[in-house]
């Protein structure tokens, strides 16, 4: 994964959508018999959702918004589900 991905997932913990549980879930499934990337260890390693988003900020310095066709595609998703109107 990349900044950009991390930024997505601290976009996603930020809204609620992703929880610890869901969090940790991932980063032990990511463990094989060729190892882990360190980092994906370090989240592993994390007690609360605050531990992992401060690991993220401060390894890849984001900030927890997605690029513009990430946010478009929430939009979309959000109007078909009609959770969004286009009067809002």
């Amino acid at each position: 994964m990349d900044a950009e991905d991390y930024n997505v997932l601290l976009y996603l913990i930020d809204k609620k959508v992703v929880s610890f549980d869901q969090v940790m879930s991932w980063a032990y499934a990511q463990y094989s018999d060729d190892g882990i990337d360190p980092f994906i260890e370090e989240i592993s390693f994390a007690l609360t959702i605050g531990d992992v988003r401060d690991l993220i900020k401060d390894n890849f310095s984001v900030g927890g918004e997605p690029k513009d066709d990430f946010l478009s595609g929430e939009a979309v998703k959000n109007f078909v589900k009609g959770v969004l109107n286009i009067d809002q």
